[in-house]
């Protein structure tokens, strides 16, 4: 059995992964030292983001497998490119909305296609989901929200820039030229169109 100082130590430091699972694994709240709660807390988020990451590039590799019926079950085919059809696929498969579904992926494809530090640091429990959602919506290319439709123009919020087709998936994760820069329509920065929607409702709020 292993020392107690040793476990705390080890339960503070281990990086994530299935050395840190099986010590998790073994902790019974109710049986753990209050100054130590804090660290197998900091523990706990740490293989939750490893796990999440995890689960974002599984994403990717489901996008690009290559459909069985081309290929035998045993062998390994990937497409450079995702599939235009998965996103209902993950759906189904994950029980979440179509736009859930388009969202994760698209954020999925980012990390892995275009941040792959970031994504690195997401692994390695260093930052979490919500960490790796803002460097990848305040990076270039500039958004992880998907724009198959802009939000609906009214009399509060300004009407936005129509999005690329869906087939070209220019959106959150799509392939760009790195030496052609991204300025379409649909790579608004997501920063800008924030502050856009802010003006646009402090303007309701408040009156003309």
């Amino acid at each position: 059995m292993m020392d107690p100082v040793q476990l705390w130590e080890r339960v503070a430091v281990l990086p994530p992964g299935p050395e840190l699972a099986v010590v998790l694994a073994g902790l019974t709240w109710g049986e753990i030292p209050n100054a130590h709660i804090g660290d197998v807390v900091a523990a706990r988020a740490r293989q939750r983001a490893h796990g999440d990451a995890e689960m974002s590039v599984g994403m990717v590799h489901l996008a690009r497998s290559t459909p069985l019926d081309e290929l035998g079950d045993a062998v390994v085919g990937r497409a450079e490119t995702s599939y235009p059809w998965v996103s209902s696929e993950i759906a189904a498969l994950l029980t979440l909305t179509p736009t859930a579904a388009d969202r994760e992926l698209g954020l999925a494809e980012q990390l892995h296609d275009h941040l792959p530090l970031v994504l690195a640091a997401f692994r390695a429990g260093r930052i979490d989901r919500n960490k790796a959602w803002m460097f990848c919506e305040y990076s270039i290319p500039p958004t992880c929200l998907p724009h198959r439709s802009p939000p609906p123009a009214n009399d509060s919020y300004p009407a936005l820039p129509a999005g690329p087709p869906d087939s070209s998936r220019t959106g959150c994760g799509a392939p760009s030229s790195p030496s052609t820069p991204n300025t379409s329509a649909a790579s608004i920065s997501v920063r800008d169109r924030g502050a856009d929607h802010r003006r646009a409702d402090r303007r309701h709020r408040t009156g003309p």
